[in-house]
């Protein structure tokens, strides 16, 4: 079972990014003075050149709509691992305050499937978003707060290029239950 740690800069970096004012090379006066824009707060790579079919890679921002993920006892238990080979994936939250929170999932590949027993689990708060790296495995997004996310990412509209899914038929848990207080 995986006992997941709360998302930091440091703890993720291997999977991808954790997208934050903190992150950002810098921070200037926007709009005539109303808002300060944080800048590059997270890559976007578009890998698609590299892409057997030879279709290139467009943006698309997406909104997914989550409901709570089913937690059983404390534990949340996943049944698919995905990974998008051309493409880092962003997610930041719409609209989520600090107490809304979401489980990141992540596992390293070995020889083309998520490799279970490297499984790390992130809880995050709803003032944080992530961007994993082409290529990371990851679970689709487990909220455990109703939220909705902003999704950045490159598509072809081939399947196989966009989203490889690995089903996981005895699935994996995440103890959750430390992270549900508030």
């Amino acid at each position: 079972m995986t006992i997941p740690q709360l998302l930091s800069v440091d703890g993720f970096r291997r999977y991808g990014s954790v997208v934050h004012r903190g992150a950002s090379e810098g921070c200037v006066a926007a709009n005539q003075g109303t808002a300060q824009k944080f800048t590059n707060v997270s890559p976007i790579e578009n890998g698609f050149a590299d892409a057997p079919s030879g279709r290139i890679g467009k943006p698309v921002v997406n909104i997914f709509a989550c409901e709570a993920a089913a937690i059983y006892k404390g534990v949340y238990r996943g049944y698919v691992l995905e990974r998008h080979p051309f493409s880092t994936q962003m997610f930041s939250p719409l609209g989520a305050g600090r107490d809304c929170r979401y489980l990141v999932v992540v596992a390293d590949d070995s020889n083309g499937r998520p490799d279970l027993t490297s499984l790390q689990a992130f809880v995050a708060s709803g003032d944080m978003g992530v961007t994993y790296n082409a290529n990371q495995w990851h679970a689709p997004m487990v909220a455990l707060d109703a939220i909705d996310f902003t999704v950045v990412q490159f598509l072809n509209c081939v399947a196989e290029e966009d989203c490889e899914e690995f089903n996981i038929p005895h699935g994996y848990e995440v103890l959750v239950a430390p992270m549900l207080t508030r």
